[in-house]
């Protein structure tokens, strides 16, 4: 897909930043967030501390300003100007830079123009949990256990976060950014992913609890509900690996032996086999899959099997990422494309060796 380069902006980045994956074969892994206005996603600082070596930042796509939101790896959730995210308290491996230990965590609201942050709530990490499905998920695991922690999703005016552990249950919270009132729910599991589309929200909940051995561990999900943030929840889906969602749909993989991509949108929500994508190209960066973004009706994946093995080292192989329009019948080739969100496809940019650097980002509206 030829891009005209009047149609490209540049994201400037906080000074000493780099795309995440700058030190791997991949240009870019991980997830990012945006409004349409603001990008929220960790970047890279090198010679940093291992586990402060990654950060999480809020960007300006258009005027580069930037907000520090955590001095260490967490993921946010952005809307209407604002950001979410849970950000934990924890000690790292020296060599990987991976969580050790997390202890605590704290769930911060910000409006992205003021800088002003609000500390919503708090509360202890006391358990880990293990799953059958971990390698396949998108959440933040070591050694095979994923600490018990919240969950949190903006939407327009309703921060939805999830409470509780094993012994005393989960709740769900829906907060009232204008009003401040907030309702809950009960949940039957620990929640594991959370979208809004629109005012519906979406959720990958755990399933087939096991007591026992190192740590409990749950070897199902099923996919969950909440049509207008209200009333009660039901199930649309079963053993969800992940969740990706744009303001319409969205995109989940199923396994059951093996791996099926659907689209789920309103108002039946019935599954709908995503295609052509290859059902092997995974939602998410584990065991080095390609990983899947969807904004505005595209489809955007990495595939290592559309193009030649590149120079012999390994770290120097870059593969093609491929969007799928709203019109296409086949994929298009969008040279060091990296991901798909808030109506923006994004690019890397790269320095003399190849290596990935910054981002650049072009509105989807203005793709034919």
């Amino acid at each position: 897909m030829h891009i005209p380069a009047d149609l490209i902006h540049k994201v400037r980045l906080p000074a000493g930043a780099v795309v995440v994956g700058a030190d791997s074969d991949w240009p870019f892994y991980g997830e990012i967030a945006t409004d349409g206005d603001w990008m929220v996603t960790e970047l890279g600082f090198q010679g940093l501390t291992p586990g402060h070596d990654r950060q999480l930042y809020a960007v300006n796509i258009i005027t580069g300003v930037s907000r520090h939101l955590a001095d260490h790896q967490a993921g946010g959730s952005v809307a209407n100007g604002r950001v979410a995210w849970v950000d934990p308290k924890c000690t790292y491996f020296a060599g990987d830079g991976e969580p050790e230990t997390c202890t605590a965590w704290t769930l911060h609201l910000m409006d992205l123009a003021t800088g002003s942050d609000r500390v919503v709530a708090t509360g202890p990490i006391t358990e880990g949990v293990g799953s059958t499905l971990w390698a396949y998920g998108d959440e933040w695991f070591h050694a095979g256990v994923e600490d018990v922690m919240p969950r949190a999703e903006l939407s327009s005016d309703t921060l939805a976060y999830s409470t509780g552990d094993l012994k005393h249950g989960f709740t769900l919270h829906l907060l009232s950014i204008s009003s401040g009132s907030e309702r809950t729910l009960a949940l039957g599991g620990m929640i594991q992913k959370m979208r809004w589309v629109g005012e519906d929200l979406v959720w990958v909940e755990a399933t087939d609890w096991h007591v026992g051995g190192y740590s409990p561990d749950y070897s199902g999900t099923r996919l969950m509900l909440l049509r207008g943030g209200m009333g009660v929840a039901y199930q649309i889906g079963s053993n969800a690996a992940s969740l990706r969602a744009d303001s319409t749909s969205i995109v989940w993989q199923h396994f059951d032996g093996q791996f099926a991509i659907f689209r789920s949108s309103p108002p039946d929500w019935r599954p709908v086999v995503l295609g052509p994508i290859p059902s092997e190209a995974d939602l998410d960066f584990t065991n080095d899959e390609p990983q899947i973004s969807i904004s505005d009706g595209w489809t955007g994946w990495s595939d290592t099997d559309s193009v030649e093995d590149g120079p012999a080292h390994w770290l120097a192989h870059l593969e093609a990422y491929v969007v799928l329009g709203p019109r296409d019948s086949e994929p298009r080739v969008v040279h060091d494309g990296c991901y798909l969100s808030g109506g923006w496809l994004f690019l890397v940019t790269r320095d003399k060796h190849a290596q990935p650097t910054g981002f650049e980002a072009v509105r989807l509206a203005d793709l034919h």
